[in-house]
């Protein structure tokens, strides 16, 4: 693009950007400036003979790298480098001298081409031609056009994904070209346009393996590079589940709608059959939540499905029914009920795993538990989750969403106590007294901890001592479905959170909504909440209002509940990684440890050995001999971690402490809490610290 102004363009993509000047050389008369733009944590730097030039070819490096958009400016912003798409890593920075590392793009798959692959023809390669005057990309070719046309105002459209963001050594390669390496013979079409003229959509397939994709985008090359990540990420995703390219399946569009119309079908059938066991219940199914679990390839339509956990409900606890005891549900959303009761379920199946028996988990190297190959969980909705994803007039909906940079979009938002719907978060501090005094509780929205679910994963802080991170695979949502929307809320915005732990990613569900919606649900939110998990008999009730059962009667989901099922686990399954960090974090007062000193000239043979309690043990604590000698080093502290029972635990440590021993759990949550805060308006809307103060 010709012209352009590029720091008004990288502004339209990421709002309120800082430039900053670096630094400064030259003679007063021919001066050269660099000035630098951080774009989520990476800094992108360009050079000029005047600060306003050396701005835009920072913001023009910055657009290159993430987005592949290349601008066209003035001869003084002399950092501007145009993209070399035939090098390995794809990316080329804005000058050589201690430039940064940019950021890696916002995903990437690891799709090997399979030994059975078929490769396509001449004739294939040539129907490739109509693609509106745009030819085929040939194997190990590089896109020649030099400009790309630029959206207008638009963020770049992220088609649907469904596998957890990683990296590798292709993580920055066009996507066009990464598919044409990896599955020779894929050939492109255009389809039509679609949308109003001042922003017009235009919509692309590829076909591949006897499969087709589509996608859209606001210019055929973005349509191309859309429908080639849909088909990155999909193919990865059959290669690791057993689905072959002679899968007997019109395209992966009928395989994925087929999944999400079996997995809606089984929610509803299990729902009819909970609900049957009460009377009077008919309210109970404004907001229904399940989760699924899929045994086999996720496109073979015989694979062995069941539900697994159930939840419904609209409501949240009312503000003089807050426990400090954790002995109350706090959000009895059906979605947030279907999660709790996943809980129980994991919780279930680390049973088995402790007593030997067959289970869902199987150990891992890292002497943690992790889900076997083959088994996925899906979640149904039956209508969008309140928050983002539900923020569009359903009267005036439009298969692409003409105004992506309202300020309304992405925004972090809360529930308020007594109410339906949400209103956009403004780092709201809650505190308890204020509570008790009167003041609304405010609780984040489901398109929130969705968004938050696809990156931590389901099974919360305490099971991630025990378990690897847990994602849902898809998601299905009933009534109130918009693509655009559901996407943006439950991941695109998240998209951007860099530099998670070993094991954590940005989660990529597969989205659907059911061939025949829902109509929507006009009847009054019911006072209760309905919860279910595999293995129970039958259902429990929660009166939304106390977040218990009854008055004296908590609910099996809340959290004392759970601690009680985590420390029951501890002593046979908890590693000597989780042990060490409580003992580092000196949760249990009094444990001994065995001090080892390096023997020192004039130490007495009893020094060399002691045996303190770990509380009156300063880790900067020099050890010496009645005799005068000099300091000894830093100590090793070793312990017999077997003797530090799930009895200590109960002891000594709060809910809130155990929380912590998870620490690379607790990393990832800074990380979406310092990204949440920086790009969705507000921080993380978090309940008082004294909920969480409470041992058994």
């Amino acid at each position: 693009m010709t012209g352009a102004n590029a720091c008004m363009v990288l502004n339209s993509y990421h709002q309120g950007c800082n430039y900053e000047l670096v630094s400064e050389t030259g003679p007063p008369h021919k001066k050269e400036y660099v000035m630098g733009v951080v774009i989520l944590g990476s800094k992108y730097l360009g050079k000029g003979k005047s600060k306003k030039e050396a701005k835009q070819a920072a913001a023009a490096n910055a657009l290159e790298t993430i987005y592949h958009l290349r601008l066209s400016l003035g001869t003084g912003a002399a950092g501007v480098v145009k993209q070399d798409f035939s090098t390995d890593s794809g990316v080329v920075a804005a000058f050589s001298e201690d430039a940064p590392a940019p950021p890696p793009p916002p995903f990437t798959t690891k799709a090997e081409p399979r030994d059975d692959e078929q490769v396509g023809t001449t004739a294939e390669a040539a129907d490739a031609a109509t693609l509106a005057g745009d030819k085929a990309v040939p194997e190990n070719s590089t896109p020649t056009d030099d400009t790309t046309e630029c959206p207008s105002a638009k963020r770049p459209r992220l088609d649907q994904q469904d596998n957890p963001v990683t990296t590798d050594s292709s993580s920055s390669v066009h996507p066009v070209q990464q598919l044409m390496r990896k599955y020779t013979g894929a050939v492109f079409f255009f389809t039509g346009v679609s949308g109003p003229p001042h922003a017009p959509q235009f919509e692309a397939m590829v076909r591949v393996r006897g499969l087709e994709f589509k996608g859209v985008g606001a210019s055929k090359k973005a349509a191309r590079s859309n429908v080639a990540d849909v088909a990155l990420q999909y193919l990865g995703d059959s290669r690791q589940d057993g689905i072959h390219g002679d899968a007997q399946v019109a395209n992966a569009s009928s395989i994925a709608q087929t999944l999400a119309d079996r997995i809606a079908q089984l929610s509803e059938e299990k729902y009819s059959e909970l609900v049957a066991m009460t009377p009077n219940n008919d309210k109970l199914r404004k907001v229904i939540s399940a989760i699924v679990m899929l045994k086999g390839p996720v496109g073979t339509s015989d694979a062995p499905a069941e539900v697994v956990a159930m939840g419904t409900g609209t409501k949240c606890i009312g503000g003089e029914s807050i426990s400090d005891s954790g002995l109350a549900v706090n959000d009895c959303h059906g979605e947030v009920i279907a999660r709790r009761s996943f809980l129980k379920f994991l919780y279930l199946q680390l049973e088995y795993c402790s007593k030997g028996q067959d289970s869902i988990f199987e150990k891992t190297p890292s002497g943690r538990y992790a889900v076997k190959p083959g088994i996925t969980f899906h979640l149904y909705i039956s209508t969008a989750p309140c928050g983002d994803a539900r923020i569009f007039s359903p009267t005036e909906m439009e298969a692409q969403d003409n105004h992506p940079l309202r300020a309304s979009r992405g925004l972090a938002r809360v529930k308020i106590e007594a109410g339906e719907g949400t209103v956009p978060a403004s780092d709201q501090i809650q505190t308890w007294d204020g509570i008790l005094n009167g003041e609304r509780i405010y609780t984040m929205s489901c398109s929130d901890k969705l968004a938050r679910w696809n990156v931590l994963g389901v099974q919360g802080a305490l099971l991630s001592i025990f378990v690897e991170p847990v994602y849902f695979k898809s998601l299905v949502v009933g009534s109130l479905y918009h693509e655009q929307h559901t996407h943006r809320a439950v991941y695109e915005r998240v998209r951007g959170v860099s530099g998670l732990p070993e094991g954590y990613a940005v989660n990529l569900p597969l989205i659907r909504g059911v061939s025949n919606q829902n109509a929507r649900e006009t009847t009054k939110s019911a006072q209760a909440s309905l919860n279910w998990s595999w293995g129970s008999r039958e259902p429990e009730y929660i009166k939304c209002k106390t977040g218990k059962c009854d008055e004296m009667v908590p609910s099996q989901l809340c959290k004392q509940v759970l601690m009680e099922r985590f420390l029951t686990l501890w002593d046979k399954l908890a590693g000597e990684a989780a042990r060490e960090e409580v003992l580092r974090q000196r949760l249990v007062p009094g444990f001994t440890v065995l001090v080892h000193q390096a023997p020192q000239l004039g130490a007495k043979a009893a020094d060399m050995d002691a045996t303190v309690p770990v509380d009156t043990l300063p880790f900067s604590q020099d050890f010496t001999s009645a005799e005068k000698v000099a300091p000894t080093p830093p100590v090793e502290i070793k312990a017999n971690l077997q003797k530090l029972t799930a009895l200590e635990l109960r002891k000594y440590c709060t809910y809130g402490q155990l929380k912590m021993v998870a620490l690379y759990y607790q990393e990832a949550k800074r990380k979406l809490f310092d990204h949440y805060k920086a790009n969705c308006g507000s921080c993380w809307i978090q309940k008082p610290s004294e909920m969480n103060n409470f041992r058994l």
